[in-house]
């Protein structure tokens, strides 16, 4: 079974427009973060420990 390559995201319009699309609220401000801490660290949904 062939996997799926999601895109990487490069431009740094395009990241922050991701990392500011969280409405100004506390869950807001935590999401952010995790999205931020996530991105930082290139943590993928598919990446499985071995």
């Amino acid at each position: 079974m062939e996997k799926k390559m999601r895109p990487i995201i490069e431009e740094r319009s395009t990241l922050k427009a991701f990392l500011d699309a969280p409405p100004n609220t506390r869950t807001g401000c935590r999401d952010t973060m995790m999205l931020s801490a996530l991105f930082d660290t290139m943590i993928r949904a598919d990446e499985q420990q071995s």
